[in-house]
Parts: C-alpha cells; structure tokens; sequence
C-alpha cells in the first residue's frame, strides 16, 4: 500500500484478508493460523488492537473458521508456509456491530509519511527512503518497518522520492524543529490527505525516540513513541495514526437511525444527478438515500446515516466530489430537519 507521486484518498484493497505463518499444513496448524489472520483482519477494520481484548472478539477468535470465505497456502520469501486467508465482509460487520465496534471503511486518507535523524557527529538528516537486499542501514530498515506497520494496518501511505526535487524542497533542520512551512513544502509535492513527521534519535544505552507530529484537515497531534527496538517504536507511531484516523471515519451501525435532509445543488445534467445520487448511496456511512423531490437543478434527499453528521462531512471532504455550502449568517447545526435541509454541492466526477 505504499505509493510514490501525487497522492489521494484511497480506496483500500482486501481489507478483509490477513495471512499468517503456519508451521505445517495440519488442521491444527491451519486452525490456529486462521485465528491470527482474523485478528489481523479486526485490526485492519477496526483500526485499533484494543478492541481485540473485547469478550465477543475473544469468542470469535476461538471460532474464527466461522468468518473464513476461503483460503491457501503460499511460501514465504524464506521458504516459509504462509496461510492467506480472506473472511466474509458481512460476517465480521455483524460481529462488530454486535460488539458496538465501529468500522473504519475502505475509503481512507493517504498520509505522507517522512523521517528525520539526529545523531553524534552526523546531526540531523533526512532518513534515507532506499531500502534494498545489501543495504542493512538503519535508514533502510526505518522505511521498511513503516511500510510494514502502514500495510498491516491498511493505511495508504507515500513516502519521499528524495530525489533532486525533494532534497532542494526538503529541509531537514526545519523538518526536526517542526516548522509548518518546512513540513508543507516537503509534502506539498504529493498532495497528502495527511502528514506525518517522525523525528528519531537514539539514546547511548541504544533505547530509540521518536517524536511524531500528525495534521489531517485542521485537526493536528505531538506525540511520542520509544522502545529499545526501532521497529516497535515505529509500529507504536502508526498504531498511534491509525487510532486517530479511524476515529474520524470509523462508523457504528447503530449510531443513528434518524433521516438527514439535504439540498443537492451543482446538478446540470442527467448524468450528474445520476453519480451524485449513486455517490451518496454508495458512502459506507450511508444506510439509505432516497430522493423526495427535484426543483429545477436541487434535488433534497433523505439520507439515513450510519454514523454521526461529523464521519458523514469527514467522508465528503475526503473524497472531494460534494461540498458543504456555507451560509453566512446561519449556525451549521440548524440544518438537516425538513425545514432547512442541509446543503451540498456536486463537484462532479473527479479524475
């Protein structure tokens, strides 16, 4: 899921497969990594591993062949048996709206993800994205152990090309001082949904640091991660990620049953109205839309929402095909009644 070069919201393949390592080919052995592969899978959905110590979750995992589609055997890069697993979508979302977990959908922000270092004499750097079979650098293996973490978790993620362009762009003093104006020149050139900036440096018992910064939209985190291992401090980095993301566009079945009105404008033709009413439709957080009545270019919908107002605006903002129009003078939280339907704008299709 990593990706270099202009980035956008992603639509996120085989959420709902997992593969685990098994020792042999035995029904105990293939049992027992089916159980890890499912466990995979929560997180993914979820976006968390806390909710793995939830008691339903626990019984699902002592029965996880229930939530098995299918699977098969592959060999590993090191000659290993891996078990590659794919489990029934409708299955794991009854199991999480009977455990009240919400479900972080397929459609998810891409995050920019950049690395500086500090060392003794060396100082700061950029931490090198260049990651191959004879380079053992901790740069290289920094960069893996992202892409690993981000893949794991199913978070789209690019990383700097750190060719000429990103080196004259890119600077790293600004970037471990955490210097907006440094931060958006390095990522301006992928056009992110997010951004986030790990800072590492390491103690001289061999402990690791890192200080992260993270913006999506207007909302933005410091936080920090440490372990003795770089891969685990960089893991903790982008549990931390994904914990926020998912909470911004997670969604709980029974989070509301209400009808949401809304005023669709911007339709001129047919064909607008026909992907801007399938648009809706098809949103993860939308159980229902339906069309009562069209005036001239508005169309007002009922739309019966699977989650809160705020993952329906989240979502809309991410994707960038409909807006919410601004009306001066007028609190945004008097709108979606009958009266005064919540208005939208269709940006059309974009590319």
């Amino acid at each position: 899921m990593l990706c270099s070069g202009l980035a956008q919201a992603v639509v996120v393949d085989d959420l709902f497969v997992a593969t685990a390592a098994v020792e042999n080919r035995s029904s105990e052995a293939r049992d027992a990594g089916v159980a890890l592969a499912l466990q995979d899978v929560i997180v993914r959905v979820s976006g968390s591993e806390e909710y793995l110590q939830r008691p339903e979750i626990q019984r699902a995992l002592k029965n996880s062949n229930v939530y098995l589609q299918e699977y098969q055997y592959v060999t590993g890069e090191n000659d290993e048996t891996l078990l590659s697993a794919r489990f029934s979508q409708s299955a794991i979302e009854r199991m999480f709206a009977s455990a009240v977990i919400p479900v972080w959908p397929e459609n998810r922000p891409r995050v920019f993800v950049a690395l500086v270092s500090r060392s003794f004499p060396e100082g700061v750097q950029l931490v090198l994205n260049t990651p191959s079979d004879t380079d053992n650098s901790v740069h290289s293996l920094a960069y893996s152990a992202i892409i690993e973490s981000a893949d794991n978790r199913a978070i789209p993620i690019t990383t700097p090309l750190l060719d000429l362009e990103d080196q004259l762009s890119m600077d790293a003093d600004g970037l471990w001082g955490l210097q907006e104006n440094a931060i958006d020149a390095a990522a301006a050139r992928y056009s992110p949904d997010a951004i986030l900036i790990g800072k590492l440096s390491q103690t001289s018992s061999g402990r690791w640091l890192i200080g992260w910064w993270f913006r999506h939209n207007a909302q933005f985190d410091i936080f920090e991660s440490d372990s003795a291992d770089l891969n685990t401090a960089l893991d903790q980095g982008l549990a931390t990620t994904a914990k926020f993301l998912a909470k911004t566009y997670a969604i709980t079945s029974s989070s509301q049953t209400s009808g949401l009105n809304v005023r669709l404008s911007g339709i001129e033709e047919f064909l607008d109205y026909y992907h801007a009413v399938d648009y809706l439709s098809q949103l993860a957080v939308v159980e229902s839309a339906q069309v009562t009545r069209i005036n001239g270019l508005d169309i007002d919908l009922t739309l019966v929402l699977n989650g809160e107002l705020s993952a329906f605006e989240d979502t809309l903002a991410l994707d960038k095909k409909m807006e919410r129009v601004q009306v001066l003078g007028t609190p945004g939280d008097q709108f979606g009644g009958s009266a005064s339907p919540l208005p939208l704008r269709w940006l059309g299709q974009q590319p």
